[in-house]
């Protein structure tokens, strides 16, 4: 009995300590965005869109890496954020634009109202923005404009809004 409880005791060990590692890449990199900018502005994001009320909301009260679900970084640094359709309500901050590497951004079919951040135009990297089916109004800011190059490979999405601007499809 005592040889079969200690066997049973040594899966259970090398199955906790092998499992981690079985893990996807793309789960491993969701929690590993460690900078001070990166967890001050996915705070703000969280905050202002209503986080506890999402479906998959973040655990915000851990002391290890940011446990984010749609958030993806590499070595440390926030390349995409992808949260549609996941109950966001409320408004973008501002302080987004720090994630200075974010090449995707997606919280389309959300709730967010207000006006876009003249802000997140400094995002240099970025590929596909996807505001679309919220409630945001306003004028385009002409930022986007001067510093997202817009040709053919660049997706955005800004439909499904009371936007308007040079750059929109309302």
């Amino acid at each position: 009995m005592r040889i079969a409880t200690n066997i049973l005791f040594g899966v259970l060990l090398l199955l906790l300590l092998v499992a981690p590692l079985n893990l996807p890449q793309s789960v491993q990199a969701l929690c590993n965005c460690t900078t001070p900018a990166s967890t001050v502005a996915l705070q703000a994001l969280y905050d202002s869109t209503g986080g506890v009320m999402w479906s998959d909301p973040w655990d915000m009260t851990s002391d290890d890496n940011l446990p984010c679900l749609g958030v993806t970084c590499d070595e440390g640094v926030v390349v995409s954020i992808d949260l549609s359709n996941r109950g966001l309500a409320g408004t973008l901050p501002s302080n987004l634009s720090s994630l200075s590497n974010i090449s995707k951004f997606n919280v389309s079919s959300n709730n967010i109202h207000g006006t876009l951040p003249r802000e997140l135009a400094s995002w240099s990297l970025m590929e596909m923005f996807d505001v679309s089916s919220n409630h945001l109004s306003g004028t385009l800011p002409a930022e986007y404009g001067l510093h997202w190059n817009h040709s053919a490979s660049k997706q955005m999405y800004f439909h499904n809004n009371s936007i308007t601007g040079t750059h929109v499809t309302a």
